[in-house]
């Protein structure tokens, strides 16, 4: 009946080894957070790595993104420890963005 898209994201380990993380859309109280962010990215995609990105972004906006990728990995992830998710999301967090962005703002 209702169809809601989901992207994977694939991390891979010093090792090696391959985990895949998937990715589901946010609920509504976070599109606020949403629409901040995404209006804070650099529509011509000039950054040309993680760092000036997050500098382009600013201090508000990044953490809005780290608080949106938390979310979207804790609807699939749900018994995930608080604390151990922020951390593997601070370590990954630009892998993730594109797919919330994906999720939350299909352009099918």
């Amino acid at each position: 009946m209702f169809e809601l898209k989901t992207e994977k994201v694939e991390l891979v380990d010093k090792a090696g080894n391959k985990d895949v993380y998937e990715i589901a859309p946010l609920t509504g109280e976070y599109l606020e957070d949403l629409y901040f962010v995404m209006g804070k990215f650099n529509p011509k995609g000039q950054e040309e790595n993680e760092n000036a990105l997050l500098e382009a972004l600013g201090t508000t906006a990044s953490v809005k993104l780290h608080k949106l990728v938390c979310a979207s990995l804790k609807i699939n992830y749900p018994d995930i420890e608080d604390k151990q998710l922020n951390q593997f999301v601070s370590q990954n967090l630009m892998k993730f963005v594109e797919a919330v962005f994906k999720v939350n703002m299909p352009q099918e």
